[in-house]
């Protein structure tokens, strides 16, 4: 165990120092880029070997370094080589170098933030999920149940046709009422799920998996919608071993699994337009294509990549400055839906195209971090939310009914969180907490209505 934590601690000091070097030195990687790279994949490799109990940090921290690892290695192949096919001239090598910099230092303060949530505080399971009051309310169970079947409903309309019908983001859909739509959905299927856990019966694990195929895969995959399908899927494994309990492990050997969906849902990707009647090249033959012409196009976290390259080159050219903060504080401006205020701030891509940038990623966690405090954003900000999603991990594993609710809305945009923007996790949180506080509500009012019932049947005890 002491050899254990030893590597831990020598490898965070290793991704710290060396993701400091090459930011203020990024030539560094010409002479000793390879073995850098080596090393450091071999550090991933362990930490999340280390955290096997703790998916969601490794998850997380994968995420963190797969967009700079990606960089690197763009660069290791060729100095020219580029993650996107627009913008070559931004993803210079300096540029993509000080990518995969930040990735090293930020996933640096996500372990160190991952060791003090772990030590602070020691998870002790008094009551499992499974044996909560709540989970054997039945009205609850079907109100869950009923609006997991219509939010998959109006999810369905306002993605639009199924890919093979239309054209992802074509427009044949009606748009998003709520931008949290499937967020809502993800979180009742963990409510219902810790309900249908406890009633256990046949019938009941029927009803809650047709609701859940309905909204995950009717609702949302067959219409192009791959996050949202995939942070349902999440949910679901992890509700599996929370609600009884248990902390959610991962062994290493079984990414091999991760990665092979990464890989389908990336030709999910491709599918979405190509089977609408694009005219596109086979799956393979796109990819390899466009590596001969220089281009290590890595689907998905190409256009992140290339949204993150974006940020660094209007900060180094003074295009823009750090906004010390203000981006995050304009979050408390965008909670509100858009129909109710249709003036709120623009989203924070937005100002790619305020500049003349283009893209086609979202607004990469680590770059809106830097965007906001620069160096000091990446060293501190990332720890600071890894030690926030440990801890509400291990207190939803103790028997938090509180904090199940926030591990669930927190997983209902975990990829989306990570790589398309922070705000997703925060408006996951706070539509988690508008469900808590209804819950609150309605078993409040149960519970009253119980005692008013239990008075007067006492009451005609007396006089009878």
């Amino acid at each position: 165990m002491i050899a254990k934590q030893f590597i831990v601690i020598f490898g965070i000091t290793f991704y710290f120092a060396t993701g400091m070097c090459l930011y203020l030195w990024p030539d560094i990687f010409r002479q000793s880029g390879g073995l850098v790279l080596i090393v450091s994949v071999a550090f991933l490799i362990g930490f999340v070997k280390y955290m096997q109990f703790d998916f969601i940090i490794q998850l997380r921290l994968i995420f963190l370094m797969t967009i700079g690892i990606s960089a690197a290695i763009a660069k290791l192949i060729s100095p020219d080589m580029v993650l996107i096919d627009f913008g070559r001239g931004i993803q210079s090598y300096d540029t993509m170098i000080i990518m995969y910099a930040l990735s090293m230092i930020a996933a640096a303060s996500s372990m160190i933030g991952y060791i003090a949530a772990r030590n602070i505080y020691k998870p002790i399971l008094k009551t499992s999920l499974g044996e909560l009051k709540i989970s054997k309310d039945y009205s609850l169970y079907v109100t869950s149940l009923v609006l997991i079947i219509v939010i998959g409903f109006l999810s369905g309309r306002s993605y639009g046709p199924p890919v093979w019908d239309a054209v992802y983001a074509s427009g044949e859909g009606e748009g998003q009422f709520l931008g949290n739509l499937q967020s809502i959905g993800v979180i009742l299927i963990g409510i219902n799920y810790l309900i249908a856990y406890r009633i256990n019966k046949r019938k009941t694990w029927i009803l809650s998996s047709f609701a859940y195929f309905y909204l995950l895969v009717i609702g949302i995959l067959i219409r192009g919608g791959r996050l949202e399908f995939l942070s349902g899927i999440l949910a679901i494994y992890i509700c599996i071993s929370v609600v009884a309990g248990a902390p959610v492990g991962m062994r290493l050997r079984n990414y091999l699994w991760l990665i092979l969906a990464a890989v389908f849902m990336e030709y999910i990707g491709y599918l979405r337009y190509a089977l609408a009647g694009v005219d596109a090249e086979t799956f393979t033959a796109g990819f390899l294509r466009m590596y001969d012409n220089g281009i290590l196009f890595l689907g998905t976290i190409s256009g992140i990549g290339s949204a993150f390259a974006n940020v660094i080159d209007m900060l180094q050219n003074r295009i823009i400055d750090y906004s010390y903060g203000f981006h995050y504080l304009e979050y408390f401006l965008r909670t509100p839906p858009e129909f109710l205020y249709p003036g709120r701030p623009e989203d924070l891509s937005s100002i790619f195209e305020k500049y003349g940038y283009i893209s086609i990623g979202g607004f990469f966690e680590i770059a809106e971090e830097y965007l906001n405090f620069g160096l000091l954003g990446v060293v501190f900000i990332p720890g600071l939310i890894t030690y926030f999603f440990k801890r509400v991990s291990d207190k939803a594993v103790s028997g938090s009914f509180f904090s199940y609710i926030l591990l669930l809305a927190i997983v209902s945009v975990f990829m989306r969180g990570a790589w398309y923007q922070t705000f997703a996790y925060y408006k996951a949180i706070v539509t988690g907490l508008i469900i808590y506080f209804l819950i609150s509500i309605y078993r409040s009012s149960t519970r009253k209505s119980r005692r008013s019932k239990n008075k007067c049947v006492e009451s005609l005890a007396q006089l009878s």
